[in-house]
């Protein structure tokens, strides 16, 4: 097998000459996402995605020509399906056929075919964008090959109502394993309707009833991510998994250098997952008590973010927006930080309380004479915490104390005296400047102006009617 990959890392071509010659093509966006795939010019898929990089989309077409006389001949293609997903509670096929799911916090607990029929207005801007996405299928699909082929197709798919797919009674539970994989799943009358057995890395071995859900419900499995049928990937929202490897490159490969940009949760897969690569974490309930109370303290409310059971920090778009129409200059520019903050590769958790000495479990690599690595010891970290810190250690993602009393007295350097005190602007300081602009997308370093190293902090400063900070003092 011979794979080959484009400039950013990401796979664009794999060619397979046992147990049969085979060519799978593979075209990558300047994000990571997978736009297009083909299985030897013969079948053919296409996907979209959204502003925050989340798929909206999935096309599948199928060539009906053929090689003649050892000459390619133009791509004649024909729609086959599509899948749609306008948010996580709702996808729908082609030809109209749709699913609901219900979750439990951000665990899929069940999904429920579609039983009501639901009219989807079509205005000119859509069908503007139709006509610009049969342009873009097609010469995208020249990229994917590399060749100067003619591309025939007929127009995009129109899709005007969801039909009824299902009784009410058509609702599916799923069962999961340690690691979040679907084990089973089962029906109302605890029928079971689908099963899995995985290998370590996630290829399904054997599977109950393959045709569950005939393309109606998504077939989540693995770590209960999607699998897509037509390539064999599972999309993991940050990158797509062909197991036992990624097919684009960690974002974070260069901070992880000893390792893989391509494994999958440091090849240790019966002990670790993946979810999706975007994540703020709380340590406890305290801490969660104290991050309200400095949302509060900038925006008045607190209603904008929620947790999932594993104390994921996440955002409740509709009541963002609401807030955001509202927000003054210093509350717009904060909120834009968060939200970029809760969408960044890095892991970081967020562990406050009231006292100065905090500790945390980190992992060392541990090297043997010839620099091979050996492994890893466990051992604790421990820092004193006067009033806010953020550090990233050996295998540690980030991590961010705040010693909320001392936050609450400390006053800062100002131009003209001092601050005054603002515990939330210490907790935006530590969350945006520190986390965010220096340890994970690297656009503050150590030589960096001391007042571009404040900014964060001088909006919540300003925003609570306090002078700024001049960053004389900043450590």
């Amino acid at each position: 097998m011979k794979n080959r990959q484009n400039i950013n890392g990401s796979l664009r071509k794999k060619e397979v000459t046992q147990p049969q010659q085979n060519t799978e093509y593979y075209l990558f966006n300047s994000q990571g996402n997978l736009k297009a795939y083909s299985d030897d010019i013969m079948s053919f898929a296409y996907y979209g995605y959204n502003a925050a990089n989340t798929r909206t989309y999935k096309l599948s077409l199928y060539n009906t020509n053929l090689w003649i006389n050892g000459q390619q001949q133009p791509l004649n293609l024909q729609w086959q399906n599509a899948m749609f997903y306008p948010n996580t509670y709702l996808n729908f096929d082609a030809f109209g056929n749709y699913t609901k799911h219900y979750y439990n916090g951000t665990e899929r607990i069940a999904s429920r075919l579609g039983d009501n029929n639901t009219t989807i207005a079509i205005d000119n801007m859509l069908e503007n964008r139709k006509l610009s996405l049969e342009e873009r299928v097609r010469n995208e699909i020249q990229e994917l090959i590399s060749e100067p082929t003619q591309v025939d197709m007929p127009p995009v798919l129109d899709i005007l109502n969801l039909q009824p797919t299902g009784t009410p009674n058509d609702i599916y539970y799923y069962h999961p394993n340690h690691l979040g994989s679907t084990s089973f799943v089962t029906d109302q009358n605890q029928t079971i309707t689908q099963g899995f057995l995985y290998a370590p890395f996630g290829e399904i071995t054997t599977e109950y009833n393959v045709n569950f859900g005939n393309n109606t419900i998504p077939k989540y499995s693995f770590n209960a991510k999607e699998l897509d049928e037509e390539t064999g990937m599972y999309y993991y929202e940050a990158r797509y998994y062909a197991p036992p490897t990624f097919t684009s490159r960690d974002p974070l490969f260069e901070k992880y250098f000893w390792m893989s940009p391509y494994a999958y949760c440091a090849n240790n897969p019966v002990k670790y997952v993946d979810p999706s690569g975007r994540k703020i974490f709380v340590a406890n309930e305290k801490s969660k008590d104290y991050i309200s109370q400095y949302l509060i303290d900038q925006f008045g409310t607190d209603n904008f973010i929620k947790y999932s059971t594993n104390n994921k920090l996440k955002i409740n778009h509709k009541n963002y927006r609401s807030i955001y129409k509202s927000a003054n200059e210093y509350q717009k520019t904060l909120l834009k930080g968060i939200k970029k903050a809760s969408r960044n590769p890095l892991k970081v958790t967020i562990d406050i309380d009231d006292k100065q000495e905090f500790q945390w479990k980190l992992k060392v690599p541990k090297y043997n004479e010839n620099n091979e690595l050996l492994g890893y010891d466990e051992t604790w970290g421990r820092i004193m915490v006067p009033d806010g810190a953020t550090t990233r250690e050996g295998l540690s993602d980030c991590l961010i104390f705040i010693n909320n009393n001392g936050a609450s007295s400390i006053t800062m350097s100002s131009e003209n005296g001092e601050t005054g005190k603002s515990a939330s602007a210490v907790f935006f300081h530590e969350l945006l400047d520190e986390y965010l602009n220096y340890y994970a997308k690297g656009k503050i370093k150590d030589s960096s102006p001391k007042i571009k190293k404040v900014f964060y902090q001088n909006q919540a400063l300003q925003n609570k009617g306090l002078p700024p900070r001049d960053g004389k003092d900043h450590q």
